[in-house]
């Protein structure tokens, strides 16, 4: 497994361990039921990376609600470190 591979298959557990255990986008409302999703969704993609069967080729292939969610994790994480 390469470096790009690695990165996207650990983001993706962490995505999904994340919303598993409703430490991301745990509200009740539509927008976060819905980032929810999307988030495990885009997980499960990030995790398929780089095998044989996988359709999902790079960030592009998110669908636009799989990017917000992604984006707004990552932008999340980074201002957390702060």
């Amino acid at each position: 497994m390469n470096l790009q591979e690695q990165a996207y298959v650990n983001l993706g557990r962490k995505l999904i361990t994340l919303c598993e255990n409703n430490e991301l986008y745990n509200g009740k409302d539509e927008e976060s039921l819905e980032l929810w999703n999307a988030a495990v969704t885009a997980g499960n993609k990030f995790v398929t990376f780089g095998t044989t069967w996988s359709k999902f080729k790079s960030h592009k292939d998110l669908s636009p609600i799989e990017r917000k969610a992604v984006l707004k994790y990552l932008t999340k994480d980074l201002d957390s470190k702060v």
